[in-house]
């Protein structure tokens, strides 16, 4: 499936930071203010520590296996334009507040995302609740967590859906 060409991408590009350095990869490729356009797409291939790929790439995987039956087609939609829509939002949020001292990566935005939009597609609201209870969480426990994309990534997914299911009707 293609959601494990991106878990194997994702882990991949973990692994090239050691070899080149992961201030090579954060530097040129992470999200944060003054960073170059593409960043807000890239940001999402980069992963703090093993934790955060981890985790990530875990999720990705279980959602892989939940929504496989479903239109690849509109799940890569949401993973990359959530990831994009989600790093946009947390962006404009974080420089709107005045916070210039920010660096967004992980896939955690495309995931709610996906999350999202399979709260909608499956009639599951519990992928909405567990996305807002980590987001609560993230924000409590750990202070460099960017909950703020979770929940763009998240509204996108929702919007989507509710989009692809109109327009069938």
């Amino acid at each position: 499936m293609v959601f494990y060409a991106i878990i194997f991408l994702n882990v991949l590009i973990y692994l090239l930071e050691f070899l080149f350095g992961k201030s090579v990869f954060i530097n040129n490729f992470s999200l944060y203010y003054g960073s170059d356009f593409y960043t807000f797409f890239t940001y999402s291939f980069l992963h703090g520590d093993f934790e955060h790929i981890f985790m990530n790439m875990v999720m990705l995987f279980m959602l892989s296996q939940i929504l496989r039956f479903l239109n690849i087609k509109h799940l890569l939609i949401v993973y990359f334009v959530g990831a994009i829509i989600s790093s946009l939002g947390y962006y404009y949020l974080m420089i709107n507040m005045g916070y210039y001292n920010f660096i967004l990566l992980g896939a955690s935005g495309a995931i709610s995302a996906l999350m999202g939009y399979a709260a909608i597609i499956l009639r599951q609201n519990g992928f909405l609740i567990a996305i807002v209870v980590t987001s609560i969480i993230s924000a409590v426990i750990f202070q460099n967590i960017a909950w703020q994309a979770h929940i763009f990534g998240a509204i996108f997914g929702i919007i989507y859906a509710y989009g692809i299911y109109f327009l069938r009707r």
